[in-house]
């Protein structure tokens, strides 16, 4: 009994922090979109093309079914903007080979490389993006980095990793689905 009881207070402990911590970050929060450029493939046979294309129709989704990829409820605070400008044209940078390895090799230092890399319309708030990590499609399962970092500077405020599983008809879909299983948890509940 005291073990469960531990374990309750540990997972409200830690939805509180996180929770805190989003209410401290600087408004208004800007999304960035899903940034696939540092993404592992693994299990797949599907090419380069298809998966450039796939993701584009991934962050078309952020625009275009905007109430079901609700970034809002995510964060549970209000979104300025979805800018998909800059990530559309870093995921098409890149050849996307399937691997047999589904190991996880992105530091911190990586993310402040990506988020410097960034050419940003907005001078202020908080900037959102999810980096995608790993498509494994062997176990239809993502994992994603949900980054939030201080537009003016540059500077990360806290990442949280998190996983999504993937589902449907077509390439686009099926990874789609990860992203709204991710956000469809609510960062805070994680």
């Amino acid at each position: 009994m005291k073990r469960i009881a531990f374990v309750i207070a540990a997972v409200v402990s830690v939805w509180y922090v996180q929770a805190q911590s989003l209410r401290e970050m600087p408004k208004p929060f800007h999304v960035y979109g899903i940034d696939f450029s540092e993404v592992k493939i693994c299990g797949a046979s599907e090419s380069s093309y298809q998966f450039i294309d796939a993701f584009r129709g991934i962050n078309l989704l952020l625009l275009t079914e905007s109430k079901k990829y609700d970034f809002e409820r995510f964060l549970r605070s209000p979104v300025a903007t979805v800018d998909i400008e800059q990530i559309q044209q870093k995921n098409v940078s890149r050849d996307y080979v399937s691997e047999l390895n589904n190991e996880i090799t992105i530091s911190e230092d990586d993310f402040q490389a990506l988020i410097n890399g960034y050419e940003l319309k907005a001078t202020e708030g908080t900037g959102v993006v999810l980096v995608a990590l790993l498509l494994d499609k062997t176990k239809s399962r993502a994992i994603y980095e949900v980054v939030f970092f201080d537009i003016p500077t540059r500077k990360l405020l806290a990442t949280y990793r998190m996983s999504g599983k993937a589902g449907g008809f077509g390439l686009r879909n099926y990874w789609a689905r990860s992203v709204y299983e991710v956000l469809k948890s609510q960062i805070g509940k994680k």
